[in-house]
């Protein structure tokens, strides 16, 4: 089968990889792709928001399914665009998109379903988010209802953070026309995981739940990034709060969609806040998680393309590997992402830390937006490759990154910064403060 992978990033890059495993693709092709995915897919430079230009690809090289990985182009309409032509392509139309597209909709349609989230109000007047701010206080959420690449949403624990927030968006318009209304809700504790389904109308295949890290600086203590890194399986998550997930949240937004002539298909990915009432939704995504994707992807035994074209005839038992049974997460995927605004987004230098080179034989990388390749002399790192979203790590057995790769509940000790090492001194041009997490500092 010919297949055509829709993104730029590592997300992708991790999809290409699985895909090209499955026995029934003969040929892979990635719009625009990036230098890492060249040795699985050929790469086409074709922009992620051109789309009519991408469905003539499509049609010209007869592919025979169009995987979409990034948000933009789905919320443009790009599954519209192919369905029209009679392209194959998996993912939703614009109109179910908008459960990413737009935290308003969302919002609404969860509040009139019943489906559990936190308290919000909307505002499209900055005068009129500013007083309700006065009134409710701190802490809430300040959210940009438009797409903004996941770093739209300020967790404000004061009201000046939440004053701010409101005047960049509303005022300042650092999002653009994405923060033309925000939403601002009630600020939610617990623990936040992600729920990832396959879905087709009101049925829907769940897989292997995640938790990503979303904030920059140790402690939590600094802004939302686009994720910094995730881990799968989750040990602490009981078998009865999944159930609650799949029938109160994932079933219920299937229904509510319904109900809205909106039959949904594609991936529902939902930031989940696990409270002392129970698991409440934090938002919607209509794609694959990005960085979850990445650990996913190690962790899928079953073939992602019999997955992606029907998922309802795998046995749930038989998608995932050994691994994704154990008492401890084993998979990780490490990043450094600065939030929007960041003094040092884009910077160009960064120095290893946390890891010895001796600990990365094992690793497997994704790559994330153009980027750099950096080769040890003695085969310790086959390649390194980091860019606009950083640098995607897997770790496997024997997993000498596990206690670095996940959060404090699973982390004993905090090893000590390492210096870079002399292989890679020629790459630092390429090392940036988006890459890695775990490797760069």
């Amino acid at each position: 089968m010919r297949v055509l992978v829709i993104g730029s990033g590592a997300r992708e890059h991790a999809l290409l990889w699985k895909l090209a495993q499955s026995r029934r693709v003969s040929q892979l092709w990635a719009a625009p792709g990036n230098p890492g995915m060249a040795a699985l897919a050929e790469c086409v430079p074709i922009g992620l928001n051109e789309l009519e230009r991408l469905a003539d690809f499509a049609e010209r090289q007869a592919i025979e399914l169009t995987v979409v990985g990034p948000e933009a182009p789905l919320i443009a309409g790009l599954v519209d665009v192919f369905r029209a032509r009679g392209l194959p392509i998996f993912g939703p139309t614009q109109a179910g998109a908008m459960l990413e597209g737009s935290k308003a909709f969302a919002k609404e349609l969860m509040e009139t379903a019943g489906i559990p989230t936190a308290q919000h109000r909307t505002f499209r007047d900055p005068a009129a988010a500013f007083a309700y701010l006065e009134e409710h206080g701190a802490p809430v959420v300040v959210k940009a209802d438009g797409n903004a690449a996941g770093k739209g949403a300020i967790v404000a624990l004061d009201l000046e953070t939440a004053r701010t927030a409101v005047r960049q968006m509303m005022v300042e318009r650092i999002f653009g026309g994405a923060g033309e209304v925000v939403v601002i809700e009630d600020y939610l504790q617990g623990d936040e995981i992600g729920s990832t389904a396959l879905c087709n109308g009101t049925s829907f295949v769940p897989l292997v739940l995640t938790q990503d890290h979303k904030r920059a600086l140790d402690n939590d203590e600094g802004l939302n990034t686009g994720g910094m890194g995730a881990y799968a399986p989750l040990p602490f998550v009981s078998a009865e709060t999944e159930r609650v997930v799949h029938e109160r949240i994932i079933a219920a937004t299937l229904r509510a969609l319904q109900e809205r002539g909106i039959a949904f298909s594609g991936v529902l990915y939902s930031n989940i806040m696990l409270t002392e009432r129970g698991p409440m939704v934090l938002e919607h995504n209509t794609r694959f998680g990005d960085p979850e994707t990445q650990a996913m992807m190690l962790l899928l035994a079953a073939d992602l393309l019999d997955l992606l074209q029907a998922p309802e005839r795998l046995a749930s038992d038989s998608l995932w590997h050994q691994a994704t049974r154990s008492a401890r997460p084993r998979f990780g995927w490490l990043s450094r992402q600065l939030p929007h605004g960041s003094a040092h987004e884009g910077s160009r230098s960064g120095r290893l830390s946390r890891c010895r080179s001796s600990t990365l034989a094992p690793l497997r990388t994704w790559q994330a937006g153009d980027g750099g390749w950096a080769r040890s002399e003695r085969g310790r790192l086959r390649h390194y490759a980091c860019g606009g979203g950083g640098a995607c790590v897997r770790s496997g057995p024997p997993d000498p990154l596990r206690r670095h790769a996940l959060p404090p509940r699973y982390r004993q000790t905090r090893p000590a910064r390492a210096a870079v090492p002399d292989w890679l001194r020629p790459a630092r041009a390429w090392l940036t403060d988006t890459a890695s997490e775990g490797l760069l500092a």
